[in-house]
């Protein structure tokens, strides 16, 4: 349904280049879930934003092209609608209670969300349809909701009213950019079910931005695991999950603690090193000065993708890789 082709992001500084994206893409099907995973800093939320065409020149310079059902459907110029009012897409922000005007009421919001679609819309009809909404999101008393200000709401209830506002824009895809890094676990869990219990009544597509792996295999048909800018590994969530090929998605896996399970007898699972330096970005791989399985040529040129469903980015064969990570997770 929507396809990603070489995205680019780069955002200048005084002298330098900083190369946040560098060469993106992917597809995401009809009624699909894909996750986007990978460390801070390795350039999944600059991708959505991308996305939603939010990046401005002469600070950014974004290249590339989206289609829509195989048709050129922006070649990622600059929109004037914001955010999570964009054509194709819904969003979803990781921080709720930063994502509002505070001198607004939540009928606002909504107003003028239906009023950039539709010019001649009353507030009488927006209110009835911003009613509706915050009853589908699970929010109590939506009518006297409608008058209060962001600071009177939690932020499980400000995450529910975005949840609202993305689907009152009739985007086909659902970007949720970590859309529970800033709640309380319990919020997480209510959050994240009532994404997929709308996903299923209402078939949209959803893009879910996470760092949290075990999360994103959980919720995801398919994952894009992200590191320096680059997809490295790409296939059904639950091959990835069983199967990881690529080495930086095998120290994820080996990363995740599982609740219940206690070690003893060592220590947990670390990624050694720091993440890249997008205004350095290696000439190779860019996991190689933290893969414990680099060899010289990782340091010469950045791996193609290779595979065919499951792809990866890494110089070993499927067969070294899959013996390997045969431990993962």
């Amino acid at each position: 349904m929507i396809e990603v082709k070489d995205l680019r992001v780069d955002f200048w500084l005084p002298g330098k280049r900083l190369q946040a994206v560098r060469g993106v893409s992917f597809e995401i099907g009809d009624d699909e879930i894909v996750g986007l995973v990978g460390e801070s800093g390795s350039g999944k939320s600059v991708t959505a934003a991308a996305l939603l065409q939010l990046h401005r020149p002469p600070q950014a310079a974004v290249s590339g092209s989206i289609l829509t059902d195989g048709v050129e459907s922006s070649s990622l110029k600059l929109s004037r609608l914001p955010a999570y009012r964009s054509e194709h897409f819904g969003y979803i922000a990781q921080e709720p209670s930063q994502s509002f005007d505070p001198l607004y009421t939540i009928e606002r919001n909504f107003l003028e969300m239906f009023r950039i679609k539709n010019p001649k819309i009353s507030k009488k009809e927006a209110r009835m349809r911003a009613v509706a909404l915050l009853n589908e999101v699970g929010i109590a008393r939506p009518e006297e909701r409608l008058r209060g200000f962001p600071h009177q709401f939690s932020g499980g209830m400000l995450q529910r009213i975005m949840i609202a506002l993305a689907l009152g824009g009739e985007g086909r895809v659902l970007i949720a950019d970590e859309p529970t890094t800033a709640l309380d676990v319990t919020v997480q869990a209510q959050i994240v079910r009532l994404l997929l219990d709308l996903k299923k009544k209402r078939h949209f597509s959803v893009l879910f931005i996470s760092h949290d792996l075990e999360l994103v295999s959980a919720v995801a048909d398919r994952i894009l695991v992200m590191y320096g800018g680059l997809i490295l590994e790409a296939g059904r969530a639950e091959e990835i999950r069983r199967r990881p090929l690529c080495p930086y998605t095998q120290e994820l896996l080996k990363s995740i603690l599982h609740p219940g399970i206690i070690k003893k007898t060592e220590e947990c699972h670390t990624i050694t090193g720091t993440p890249p330096d997008p205004l350095n970005p290696e000439p190779g791989c860019p996991f190689e000065p933290r893969c414990p399985k680099r060899f010289a040529e990782c340091k010469k040129a950045v791996p193609p993708l290779k595979g065919s469903n499951h792809l990866y980015r890494c110089l070993l064969s499927e067969t070294q890789l899959t013996a390997e990570g045969a431990d993962c997770g």
